[in-house]
């Protein structure tokens, strides 16, 4: 059976503060920002299913942005695909505004920075996506597929079948379109040196390996270290993003239903964690679960494939705060 509709909040909210309730129930996907005094109509529902998440957005009026270290508060670090169903939006990545109109695509790295800027009325459709193997650890970030792009034309179907399906889709099917999204809109080669994109990437590579000091990672990127130091200061520092490297690691292990049930000490230590302790306080600190309870998770929704930090956000009540 599929994953039921878990979740829909729909509301018309008259002054900012009215608003409350809403901005804190989407506090661990963004900060919310209303534009303007005057009323504005809010419409949110969001879906789990087939290993992916669902929300659809009718709005206007407000900001959604997305912070620097987000991910480190909420244990959020998915891949985003957006979908302008109706209306117009713009995106900001560093500073870049590129603007959306109706059946545009974005795509988005929920680990990095950006803002959605909704000035009039529009619906959206945001599917995430959890990093599930090491080649789609690094999402392209702000990487815009206008609706005449020959890509666009190949996801957009699927989204809008997992958005707007009258019929529950089996878990086959909707994990068949959430598998072909997720192949659909893998990163292609860079057109230009990006050297932020290029540490991720060796921190994905080899953040489990002590032997590689950033001294190493430095001359591998072909920088000094002091600016090794510097390129890693708006994502937190080195350290930070070495530590994020290695959770996400040991995630992909913990979410991996084929793979061996590995005791937590093994997934710490192959994560490139010394003190299984450590690693469990962090884990917790991250994402709300230990590992042993996030593992758990994932095993008990069967086909549905559901990430529990899906669970845990759909399992909110409206005022933003998880049942006891």
């Amino acid at each position: 059976m599929n994953h039921p509709v878990l979740m829909e909040r729909r509301g018309q909210f008259e002054t900012p503060g009215e608003a409350e309730a809403l901005r804190a129930f989407l506090a661990p996907l963004f900060d919310l920002t209303l534009m303007h005094d005057a009323p504005v109509s809010i419409s949110c529902h969001a879906r789990a299913t087939g290993g992916g998440l669902v929300v659809r957005l009718d709005a206007g009026s407000l900001e959604l942005e997305r912070a620097v270290g987000a991910a480190r508060r909420g244990g959020w670090d998915h891949r985003l695909v957006l979908l302008v169903s109706a209306g117009s939006c713009d995106s900001i990545v560093r500073e870049r505004v590129q603007p959306l109109r109706s059946g545009d695509i974005a795509l988005f790295d929920m680990a990095r920075s950006f803002r959605l800027s909704i000035q009039r009325p529009a619906s959206l459709v945001l599917l995430f996506l959890p990093r599930s193997t090491p080649l789609e650890s690094l999402p392209p970030h702000g990487r815009h597929l206008p609706a005449e792009d020959v890509m666009n034309g190949l996801i957009v179907p699927p989204i809008r079948l997992l958005a707007d399906s009258p019929a529950p889709l089996s878990p086959t099917e909707a994990c068949a379109l959430i598998d072909a999204i997720a192949l659909l809109a893998q990163a292609p080669p860079p057109d230009a040196p990006d050297r932020l994109t290029d540490l991720w990437a060796l921190l994905d590579a080899c953040a489990t390996n002590a032997e590689w000091p950033p001294g190493r990672m430095a001359a591998a990127l072909g920088l000094s270290r002091t600016g090794l130091y510097r390129l890693a200061t708006s994502e937190g520092g080195v350290s930070a993003m070495r530590q994020d490297a290695r959770l996400r690691h040991a995630v992909m292990l913990l979410m991996d239903p084929s793979g061996p049930v590995r005791a937590v000490a093994d997934v710490a230590l192959a994560s490139g964690f010394a003190s299984p302790a450590h690693f469990s306080r962090l884990f917790r600190q991250r994402f709300s679960l230990s590992p042993l309870e996030f593992r758990t998770r994932v095993r008990d929704s069967g086909e549905a494939r559901l990430d529990p930090r899906f669970a845990l956000w759909l399992e909110r009540e409206p005022n933003g705060v998880a049942p006891s």
